[in-house]
């Protein structure tokens, strides 16, 4: 079984074509679906989903398809019965054996003797025999949330699922619970994700850009691997026709000096020999005629050359990196940058957020991940560092004052303002707009993009927004802390952004469940606030 996308287009109400002409055929397997932010992945699941209608072409298919919500709001005031959609039956049962069932009773049963049997077994399959059926979703777990929910598309007994970034704000233990549930599926399946880890699990890669839908048979490594391939293979055809193109263009100087020699040399030559005017005229019409003739075989080359050029550069990535060329920060490897000692929080009396206090430093420039199920305190932990709150309890030492934080909704960013008015809020007094417009420039916000509304920027851009804010000053802060960076970003701005830290010289402080993310950063010591609940 299968689903068929012919000719699938979706024009945007402001009339722009998000998607155009898209022919793909997606088997029973576990596909990811990978692309640039904005480029219209989202909206591809939900054609899919029939929660769109496309402009044009069809999706067509015989298998049923149900999507994985990603809000889970709508579900704050059900059970976990409600939202598995058996709280009816499961009632009606219970009627029925206490000997007051009535026919109601029987009808909405419909024979499902083996209903509590089959709720436990799926549980005990998405890793959630915990959790009793009457409990309220609202008091589940982000990643106990993500699972249910999945349980929710099994019970249905649906042949295709579409998840769209289903491990967002999972904590690294309920990212390795979701990633078992995706290996033991199996369900055919279409994953919208970044998360590198969850996309190794899948079975084929497919790209959505601008020019279409490309598959590539294998898991994201492979995906990698061949995409790293490709990008040589343009860059070789891009550095070819920049070759043929200066050939050409020299090829054409030539022959135009050659021509405007001959027509000199005859010239003087009928002038010389007193050749007669007609004569003349008729040797040297010969001549432009010939020469216009071969201008125009020239301009033709020319033309087929740089169009060449064009298309080899429209098919290489960027390879725009940001530049970070402030003055580093000059700390001393055995400087103390902050500490925490015996600190405790407690929002209610006697009910500390840790059962042992923390004892935690910094020191020099250490790239440290601050990890942690969700609800171990992680944010908690950064406000007290940033003295948005005081501890309940314990010391705490901040060694420098130049501290920089980008929080994950980018709460520095003024989003009714412009890339250029968001960064002059934070530059140094008196710096000019020459000044900020090339700092901007390192940041890749250059022409008309500084003129864009923050809020029309994609996550990778915003990252990017937030970090110039950060460093408008002269120097780069002494400490940087991340919570959570990479979520919402496509690789190819992950991959500036991770340029950009790479860079930095200061210490940072992550708070982050991307595995490869952290890796590449140079994470040197992880402080897991789990261990200490």
């Amino acid at each position: 079984m299968s689903i068929i996308v012919t000719q699938l287009s979706y024009q945007l109400p402001q009339g722009q074509w998000l998607l155009k002409d898209l022919h793909f055929t997606l088997a029973s397997q576990k596909i990811g679906l990978v692309g640039a932010n904005g480029i219209g992945k989202s909206t591809f699941l939900k054609l899919l989903n029939q929660e769109l209608k496309p402009t044009e072409g069809k999706v067509a298919t015989t298998q049923t398809i149900a999507k994985l919500p990603q809000d889970f709001l709508s579900f704050q005031d059900q059970s976990v019965a409600q939202v598995l959609g058996i709280a009816e039956q499961l009632q009606a049962f219970h009627q029925i054996l206490k000997g007051e069932g009535t026919l109601k009773d029987y009808e909405i049963l419909n024979d499902a003797w083996d209903i509590e049997e089959k709720v436990q077994n799926l549980l005990s399959q998405t890793q959630l025999s915990h959790i009793d059926v009457h409990r309220a979703f609202s008091s589940l777990s982000g990643g106990e949330k993500s699972r249910l929910l999945f349980a929710v598309l099994l019970w249905q007994q649906v042949d295709f699922l579409l998840l769209d970034e289903p491990t967002n704000h999972l904590d690294q233990e309920s990212r390795e619970r979701f990633y078992k549930l995706i290996e033991q599926s199996n369900k055919g399946m279409l994953v919208v994700s970044h998360d590198r880890a969850l996309l190794r699990k899948m079975d084929e890669i497919i790209e959505l850009s601008p020019l279409g839908i490309q598959s590539y048979g294998g898991n994201y490594d492979f995906y990698k691997e061949q995409k790293s391939i490709e990008q040589v293979a343009k860059e070789q055809s891009l550095h070819a026709a920049q070759i043929e193109l200066k050939r050409k263009q020299r090829q054409q100087q030539k022959t135009k000096e050659k021509q405007e020699k001959r027509a000199t040399r005859g010239k003087k030559h009928g002038i010389k020999s007193n050749m007669e005017k007609d004569v003349m005229n008729y040797f040297q019409n010969r001549s432009e005629k010939s020469a216009t003739k071969s201008s125009k075989l020239h301009e033709k080359q020319l033309g087929h050359a740089t169009q060449k050029l064009q298309e080899a550069q429209s098919q290489v990535l960027s390879n725009h990196q940001i530049i970070i060329d402030l003055a580093p920060s000059s700390l001393p490897k055995s400087k103390r940058i902050i500490q925490l000692k015996d600190v405790n929080v407690a929002f209610q009396p006697d009910q500390k957020l840790w059962e042992n206090p923390l004892d935690f430093e910094i020191v020099g420039p250490e790239r440290v991940a601050l990890v942690g199920t969700n609800g171990s305190g992680k944010t908690t932990l950064l406000k007290i560092l940033l003295e948005t709150i005081k501890p309940t309890e314990g010391k705490v030492y901040r060694g420098v004052k130049n501290i920089g934080f980008i929080d994950q909704h980018l709460e520095l960013i003024d989003y009714d303002l412009t890339v250029l008015e968001n960064v002059q809020k934070y530059a140094l007094s008196g710096m000019e707009e020459h000044t900020i417009r090339i700092r901007l420039g390192r940041f890749l916000f250059d022409g008309e993009k500084i003129f864009k509304k923050a809020s029309v920027l994609s996550g990778g851009e915003r990252m990017r927004l937030g970090l110039a804010c950060l460093l408008a000053t002269n120097n780069a802060p002494d400490l940087l802390i991340l919570d959570e960076p990479t979520n919402h970003m496509d690789f190819q701005s992950l991959a500036i952004i991770t340029s950009a830290l790479q860079q930095f010289k200061g210490a940072i402080l992550v708070v982050s469940h991307d595995q490869d993310f952290l890796k590449t950063i140079g994470i040197e010591r992880y402080f897991n606030l789990t261990k200490l609940k």
